[in-house]
């Protein structure tokens, strides 16, 4: 666990933002997830990060959790919001026991897909409640935050750790399969310890793959990136941007969302703004998915 020596180094270094994974609070679900994190340990945590000075402290949770309950559940984001991170990020659990074999166990605990979309309802209405700012999808931040004003002003942006207000910053990432993004590369890191080590140790860059993107990639991060962002799709920005003709580059795309305006999600298909409706931005995954061309977008009820 962290401990106060990690963060006066840390501090020490220059960093000014802290983010703190805590999943879940209740013991049945720590017991099973085999992950122990004590609320009063956090708590302190929380106390020490702010009195060394770290200016931000985002807290992570995860909805669909083996043994996860809404009762439970409600307990943990009581006391998440007793601590008052500045933001929260409410991440979806994801099942992927093919690449994680540990989780074949949790099957038989695993909430229903209604009762899990029920969980981020739940997650949404208490912390609004509370007086945070649904940024979008599975971030929340205090009305003040930068977040909420580049959300607010059309500046907002989304990598592939969540929103952020810098958009053109490479991103640097170190460790045990981290990702970096610098220009139009992504790498990523050795995903076992022992090769990040052995690469490391040799004075090797510990980077295993890596993808360049293409103009066709860059176009439909711009389109998704609206989606999630802004909550709408310009179809003026895109064309000005990128010097193409939207209906009929992204036609097929179009002809997919067809379903998704008849569900409520989408509105203005055919119009120059495509917009997030209400409901669709609980299921934005589903409409940034129609645009992604290494995915089929999944229906409603799996992209939450």
């Amino acid at each position: 666990m962290t401990t106060p020596d990690h963060l006066r180094t840390l501090r020490s270094l220059g960093f000014n933002r802290l983010s703190v994974g805590i999943q879940d609070f209740d013991w049945n679900v720590q017991l099973t997830v085999r992950r122990i994190q004590p609320y009063e340990h956090t708590r302190e945590l929380f106390e020490q990060a702010r009195a060394l000075g770290f200016e931000s402290i985002n807290a992570d949770l995860i909805y669909g959790l083996p043994k996860q309950t809404r009762s439970s559940f409600q307990k943990t984001l009581d006391l998440v919001v007793q601590l008052n991170p500045d933001r929260l990020a409410v991440f979806s659990y994801a099942h992927v026991p093919a690449l994680k074999h540990q989780q074949r166990s949790f099957e038989k605990y695993l909430p229903s897909e209604s009762e899990k979309l029920q969980l981020f309802l739940d997650a949404v209405q208490r912390l609004t409640s509370a007086g945070y700012e649904h940024v979008g999808m599975d971030h929340f931040a205090r009305p003040s935050d930068a977040l909420v004003a580049a959300r607010n002003n059309g500046s907002l942006h989304r990598n592939f750790q969540g929103y952020t207000t810098h958009s053109e910053t490479d991103l640097l990432g170190f460790g045990v399969s981290a990702i970096s993004h610098i220009g139009s590369t992504f790498t990523q890191n050795q995903r076992e310890l022992s090769a990040w080590e052995d690469n490391i140790g040799a004075g090797r860059l510990p980077v295993f793959r890596g993808y360049i993107r293409t103009n066709d990639d860059a176009v439909r991060a711009a389109v998704i990136e609206e989606c999630l962002c802004n909550g709408r799709i310009s179809k003026d920005a895109i064309e000005s941007r990128f010097h193409i003709q939207f209906d009929e580059y992204l036609m097929a795309e179009l002809m997919r969302l067809n379903e998704l305006e008849r569900d409520g999600l989408v509105d203005g298909r055919n119009s120059r703004i495509i917009r997030i409706t209400p409901a669709g931005r609980i299921f934005v995954r589903s409409v940034a998915r129609v645009f992604d061309a290494f995915q089929a977008a999944p229906v409603a009820s799996k992209a939450v």
